[in-house]
């Protein structure tokens, strides 16, 4: 256990800056020290290939002469509910699911390694694939040697074959869909400017839908609804492409797929060319609702399967159908 390695402070300390990854901030930290992350493991006495957990917290505060609960927010944390289902606490919010994660894989925006000097939590999001304070889409590749980036780097500004990741390393041009769910995402968070990002209006309700549920549960139904549009529901082989371009071709198809059944719903939800669009968005609020949703986003999903389904299920049921007018005043009332 690393709590009981009695190490001295390294010649450079410091704390983590708002809103830094954990992987990141030790390797920024281990760099400034002259080290490699994987050296800086092995300090530690721990496996390279895990993260590091909470316990580790008191030893890493003395290392970096910093408080230990300055350290406890860049860690996710793994829990277990009563069903034995898994969660992380991610910034103190919960996540439900290890896919909706890339830390091994990191992604980057160069110029906010140039501007700002260390990486983003929000970049360890799996779903995050665009900068909102410079514009930009993030690269996962180094732009001279091509490789895929790697925590195992000599700096956090440097790749492993020794070039820097400065601003010339631009990230291939993502669509609307794409910025708009970094944006919403980056409003979860709360990344400085984001709340000021304006996009096109046809996102309008599909961003207020999704920014009605919570961190967890927006992304769960972009990716359901993006896997069963663009992956043919194949979900095994959209967790193993674990690439920036599967993430972007998922926000993408699931972003068109719930603006179409969205429109759908709100247009008449009973019509029988309304029914299959309305059964699949059912289908996907329901799926979304599986093994550890928070409280929230269960009442929200509920609200909009009931005033999406059929009058006819209703009648089965004998309760009254809500007017089917309501959905899309439904979404803006519950922002």
């Amino acid at each position: 256990m690393t709590s009981s390695i009695d190490l001295q402070p390294l010649p450079f300390s410091g704390s983590p800056h708002l809103g830094e990854s954990g992987n990141g901030f030790f390797l920024r930290m281990a760099a400034l020290n002259g080290l490699e992350l994987h050296e800086f493991f092995t300090l530690l006495q721990r496996d390279p290939k895990r993260q590091l957990h909470p316990e580790d917290a008191p030893i890493l505060a003395r290392l970096f002469d910093c408080r230990v609960s300055e350290l406890q927010p860049l860690f996710i944390t793994s829990t277990y509910d009563k069903h034995c289902v898994q969660r992380f606490d991610f910034c103190g919010t919960l996540v439900t699911r290890l896919y909706l994660f890339d830390l091994q894989h990191p992604k980057v925006c160069p110029q906010c390694l140039t501007d700002f000097g260390f990486a983003r939590v929000e970049w360890d999001l799996s779903l995050f694939l665009w900068c909102p304070i410079h514009q930009t889409a993030l690269i996962e590749r180094c732009p001279i040697c091509g490789g895929r980036l790697s925590w195992f780097r000599p700096g956090i500004a440097t790749c492993s074959c020794r070039r820097q990741l400065d601003n010339k390393g631009q990230g291939a041009e993502q669509p609307w869909s794409v910025k708009a769910m970094s944006g919403l995402l980056s409003c979860f968070i709360g990344t400085p400017r984001a709340s000021r990002l304006r996009f096109p209006k046809e996102f309008d309700e599909v961003l207020s839908v999704l920014s009605a549920l919570s961190l967890d549960g927006a992304m769960r139904l972009v990716w359901i609804l993006g896997v069963e549009s663009g992956f043919k529901g194949d979900l095994a082989n959209a967790r193993r492409r674990r690439d920036m371009s599967a993430a972007a071709s998922i926000v993408d198809a699931g972003f068109v797929r719930l603006q179409a059944l969205l429109r759908t719903a709100s247009h008449g939800s009973g019509t029988k060319s309304g029914a299959p669009a309305s059964s699949l968005l059912v289908n996907a609020l329901r799926r979304m609702l599986e093994d550890g949703a928070t409280e929230g986003d269960r009442h929200f999903a509920h609200t909009c399967i009931e005033v999406i389904l059929p009058p006819q299920s209703w009648k089965k049921s004998g309760r009254r159908h809500p007017a089917v007018g309501q959905l899309p005043l439904l979404f803006e009332d519950t922002k």
